[in-house]
C-alpha cells in the first residue's frame, strides 16, 4: 500500500469517498494491498474480530445506525451458541434499513436508553439486545442469554430491566418466544450450561427445583447446589471441564461426602446428558425413588 495512504489510515478503516477527498486516486485505492472489508471502505488489513468488522462498517454507516440483535449480544459478550453471518445494524424509524453486502439492516423504533456506546461502538443495550434475538434464536437460547443479562443487572429485582425492555418491545414475530423465555429466567443461574439444564428439565415437566440454593450441613459447612430439589433432597450438578482440575476434584469429593452424610442424593451430569432427549425422564425416575424428607438440610 502507498505509504501516504497507510499513514492516513493507520488501523482505522476509511470510507472510499474520504480517501478520494484526501487526494488518493482510484488506481491507488484498488492496489493489491488495499483491503475492502465492505463496499465503499478501504483498510490496511482485513478485520479479524467482530469489533474490527463493526469499526470498518462505521466508516459508511448511515446517521443513527447502531449494532443490534446477535451482533450487539456478541459485542456484549453474551453466550450465543453461534453467531449468525452478517452484521445486524439498526437505524431509528422512519429511516430506511441499511442495505449492503454483509449487513442485515433493520428500521426500528428506539426509546431512551435503548442504545448505548461501548468502546466507541453504538449498540443495543443489554436488555434490548436480548429482545432483538427473538425470532432469530430458540427459546432455549433466549433463556440462556436472558439469564446472563439478568446476572449483570443490579438492584433487588434483577429482572426489572428485562421486563421493561420486553414491555417496550414492538417485536411481533418473536413475542411468544420472549414471553415464554421470560417466565423461565433465573438470575441465580451461574453458567450457560446450568441455564440449559434448567430449561430442558422444565420443558420436560420436571419442576420443584431451585437454582444455586444455599445448603448448610450438620457439620456446619455451607454449600450451594446447581439445581436443588429440597423436598426430595436431591441435587443435580453440572460438571464442566474445570471440575477435572486436581484441587477442584478434591474439593468436590469432600463436599459430596459431607452432603451425602446429611442425606442428600448428588446426581452429576455432563455434556452428553444435556444432549440426551431422555434427560427429563431419567431425572424424574431419580426423584420418584428419592426419600421424601422435607427441609433444606
Amino acid at each position: 500500500m502507498n505509504s501516504a495512504l497507510a499513514l492516513q489510515l493507520g488501523r482505522q478503516p476509511l470510507a472510499v469517498r474520504e480517501a478520494r477527498a484526501l487526494g488518493h486516486t482510484e488506481k491507488r485505492l484498488r492496489g493489491p494491498t488495499v483491503r475492502r472489508p465492505f463496499h465503499g471502505v478501504v483498510a490496511t488489513e482485513t478485520p479479524s474480530r467482530l469489533d474490527d468488522w463493526c469499526r470498518a462498517y462505521l466508516a459508511v454507516a448511515p446517521p443513527g445506525a447502531f449494532f443490534s440483535g446477535p451482533t450487539a449480544a456478541a459485542l456484549h459478550g453474551l453466550p450465543l451458541a453461534r453467531l449468525p453471518s452478517g452484521l445486524h445494524v439498526s437505524v431509528p424509524a422512519p429511516a430506511r434499513a441499511p442495505r449492503r453486502p454483509g449487513i442485515r439492516g433493520h428500521s426500528v423504533r428506539v426509546s431512551f436508553g435503548d442504545v448505548i456506546v461501548e468502546d466507541g461502538l453504538p449498540l443495543s443495550s443489554l436488555p434490548r439486545a436480548w429482545c432483538e434475538l427473538a425470532g432469530i434464536v430458540t427459546v432455549e437460547e433466549l433463556v440462556v442469554v436472558g439469564d446472563a443479562v439478568a446476572r449483570r443487572c443490579t438492584g433487588r429485582d434483577r429482572l426489572r430491566e428485562l421486563r421493561g425492555a420486553l414491555d417496550r418491545s414492538v417485536i411481533r414475530r418473536g413475542l411468544p418466544d420472549l414471553l415464554q423465555a421470560f417466565a423461565l429466567l433465573d438470575p441465580r443461574a451461574e453458567s450457560p450450561q446450568e441455564s440449559r439444564l434448567r430449561f430442558r428439565l422444565a420443558s420436560g415437566g420436571v419442576l420443584g427445583f431451585a437454582s444455586n440454593l444455599p445448603i448448610r450441613t450438620a457439620s456446619g459447612s455451607d454449600y450451594r447446589g446447581d439445581l436443588v430439589f429440597p423436598e426430595r433432597r436431591v441435587i443435580l450438578e453440572y460438571q464442566g471441564d474445570h471440575h477435572r482440575e486436581r484441587e477442584q476434584y478434591r474439593r468436590d469429593l469432600r463436599r459430596r461426602l459431607d452432603l451425602q452424610a446429611d442425606g442428600w442424593t448428588i446426581v452429576e451430569l455432563g455434556p452428553d446428558d444435556l444432549a440426551d432427549p431422555g434427560l427429563a425422564r431419567r431425572v424424574r425416575a431419580i426423584l420418584d425413588r428419592a426419600v421424601h424428607r422435607g427441609g433444606d438440610g
